[in-house]
């Protein structure tokens, strides 16, 4: 790996809380128990390295953990043992990766996850069974992406979702019921 920084610093996120930065590396891999020993780690970057993969519960030590930005990687599925132990996280950016598949049920878990941004993968359909755990998200960011297909009920327990972009897709199928539950969408 090379020009790796890891900044472990006070921020203003609030007493206590800290800043992990690892971006512009070679990391490729988030092996199991990778971030022990950082319990108070609130922000974490890892934004333009080769990640492909964070092994099945690599994470579950970064309980305080609110926002994780994962931009600018390899990542080609969302499985469900990547996020789902992060109960406190509140944004997850994943952009510019190559995520085709969303497995079923993979982001339950993320009850305080209000914004998911997944701008700029591969995603071709969303499942019904893909985001409907996210019961707090108020924006979800699906721009520039190859979806031709929503399923019904797709968005069914999103009801305080506000923000839907779903910009420079593909659409072709749109199916029965896809929008319901999106009660409180204002921007479309």
């Amino acid at each position: 790996m090379r020009h790796i920084t890891l900044l472990v610093f006070p921020t203003t996120l609030g007493e206590g809380d800290y800043i992990g930065n690892i971006t512009s590396s070679l990391i490729e891999t988030i092996e199991p128990d990778a971030f022990c020993g950082l319990p108070r780690l609130a922000n974490l970057k890892l934004d333009s390295n080769a990640l492909i993969d964070i092994q099945s519960k690599a994470l579950c030590t970064l309980q305080n953990l609110q926002y994780l930005f994962l931009d600018n990687n390899r990542i080609k599925t969302l499985s469900k043992d990547n996020f789902g132990c992060l109960s406190n996280l509140k944004y997850l950016r994943i952009r510019h990766n190559a995520i085709s598949v969303i497995e079923p049920n993979s982001l339950c878990g993320l009850q305080s996850l209000t914004r998911l941004n997944l701008k700029g993968n591969r995603l071709k359909v969303i499942k019904n069974d893909s985001l409907d755990c996210l019961i707090s998200l108020i924006g979800l960011f699906l721009e520039a992406n190859a979806i031709e297909e929503i399923e019904p009920n797709s968005f069914r327990n999103l009801t305080k979702l506000r923000t839907l972009d779903l910009a420079r897709n593909q659409l072709k199928t749109i199916g029965i019921w896809a929008f319901t539950g999106l009660s409180s969408v204002q921007l479309l």
